[in-house]
């Protein structure tokens, strides 16, 4: 199927224009993308996804295969699916191709075992190319964080910081603290250097239940719970600005909302900039 320029199609300009939907989107094609890596056959999540785009960018329900003109201009935007796929056709594929597959997909009954995976895995390129077809008129932070953070409190036992690193697959969890109105950053690495490696102990125990604020404050020399110290930045900020790419590197920045710094607004790690 051939591409056709994005900047002719009315609803594809409004898509790109609107800040907000933009966010939306990739936030959608974000999580799918997450969902089919947790789930070797999780492919249903993209084709979800790409169904919701297709309907925004039609304005109505339609057929999967009749989304695809639409998303294939949306796609266009991305080096992924133009010049990169011609001179790397041993590494990525066309959009086109890999939209058929999951078309076909789509209208099976049942895929299971190696078949199912290899649509899986193909569902993540196309999420990676859009991905990109978005970010491709986007230049500030809010553009490019991820929103809907979870974030520690100071009154949290350490037992749920622990529960929310392991459940989420999450490096770092962000908490503000009051008295000394700064963020600061809590890592798996401090947490499980905090907790006794024998895991029936009752010291173990007593340091689940200890909460954040005791387990930073304790006198334990070495073994006191360490928190690391936060970049906060506004939305607005540019995403090629020098100090956000110094920033966002071992650490995630933080973004928060100006004029109310507690309010954390989003997340921003180097992955979400690649």
């Amino acid at each position: 199927m051939s591409e056709k320029n994005p900047h002719r199609d009315s609803a594809i300009e409004s898509l790109l224009r609107d800040d907000d939907a933009r966010a939306f989107y990739l936030n959608e094609l974000r999580s799918a993308r997450n969902a089919a890596l947790a789930d070797a056959e999780g492919f249903m999540a993209v084709i979800h996804t790409l169904e919701l785009m297709g309907q925004k960018l039609t304005g109505t329900v339609l057929n999967f295969r009749d989304y695809q003109t639409k998303l294939n201009c949306v796609a266009g935007l991305s080096l992924l699916s133009r010049k990169i796929v011609s001179e790397w056709p041993e590494y990525h594929t066309k959009f086109g191709i890999l939209y058929e597959e999951l078309r076909h997909a789509r209208n099976d009954a049942v895929h299971q075992g190696a078949s199912a995976r290899i649509l899986t895995d193909h569902a993540v390129d196309i999420t990676i190319i859009l991905e990109d077809a978005l970010m491709s008129k986007s230049s500030e932070v809010s553009q490019f964080m991820v929103r809907d953070v979870v974030e520690a409190k100071p009154w949290h036992p350490v037992s749920y910081v622990r529960q929310q690193i392991l459940k989420h697959g999450f490096s770092y969890l962000p908490i503000w603290f009051k008295n000394e109105e700064k963020w600061k950053l809590i890592s798996d690495y401090s947490v499980a250097r905090y907790l006794p490696r024998c895991l029936q102990t009752n010291e173990r125990k007593t340091r689940l239940v200890t909460t954040i604020e005791d387990a930073i404050k304790e006198d334990n020399g070495n073994d006191r719970l360490r928190v690391l110290s936060a970049k906060a930045v506004y939305p607005e900020k540019k995403i090629n600005d020098n100090d956000i790419l110094k920033c966002v590197g071992a650490k995630p920045v933080l973004v928060v909302n100006y004029g109310r710094e507690d309010v954390l607004a989003g997340i921003l790690t180097s992955s979400d900039i690649l």
